[in-house]
């Protein structure tokens, strides 16, 4: 893939002023863990099981955008937000010794935890209040366009509003629970 025309946009998005930019990224942190992405190899070179996996940091757009201040703080007219996931370590096939190589890792368990996470980083995080009705109504149906709702049956009560009614009594309107119940739907 040609990356020069990736990290021109993203440089470009910076220096946009006419309007506002927003830069949303979903799962930042996995941008901090070791990635599924290997040293690529000519031929004649060691075999696929023999070469180094690379830190997510060593990929063109995580280096860009996986520093907050860096890259949010440098925007003309905009905004970087940056979403955690609360998954396992990925690729779980990296050994932990090659994870361990990267000291600046945060494991998922201190994502979870504000006051463990570094002081610079636990003064940007923002807390995402519960879901209006109008948005609990567009996040499922997000969630059934991306697959996340697998029940082809919800599509009338999805359509009608009965269902986010019954998912906001439910949860709250709450984010997280949202996407539990919608993945178990």
């Amino acid at each position: 893939m040609a990356l020069r025309p990736v990290h021109d946009l993203l440089r470009e998005l910076q220096t946009v002023t006419d309007i506002p930019v927003l830069v949303a990224v979903d799962g930042w942190n996995r941008w901090h863990q070791m990635s599924g992405a290997r040293e690529w190899r000519p031929r004649g070179h060691p075999a696929p099981s023999e070469m180094r996996p690379l830190h997510a940091q060593q990929l063109l757009v995580p280096q860009v955008l996986g520093d907050l201040r860096g890259y949010g703080e440098g925007m003309a007219n905009g905004v970087l937000v940056a979403a955690l996931t609360h998954g396992g370590v990925l690729p779980m096939r990296v050994p932990r010794r090659m994870r361990s190589r990267w000291p600046h890792t945060l494991t998922s368990a201190q994502w979870r935890r504000d006051k463990q996470l570094p002081p610079p980083l636990r003064r940007m995080l923002r807390r995402v209040p519960e879901y209006t009705p109008a948005e609990l109504q567009a996040v499922l149906e997000l969630y059934a366009h991306l697959g996340h709702m697998g029940n082809s049956e919800l599509q009338p009560q999805l359509d009608d509003g009965s269902l986010a009614k019954k998912v906001a009594m439910m949860t709250s309107g709450r984010g997280a629970d949202v996407f539990r119940i919608a993945e178990q739907m």
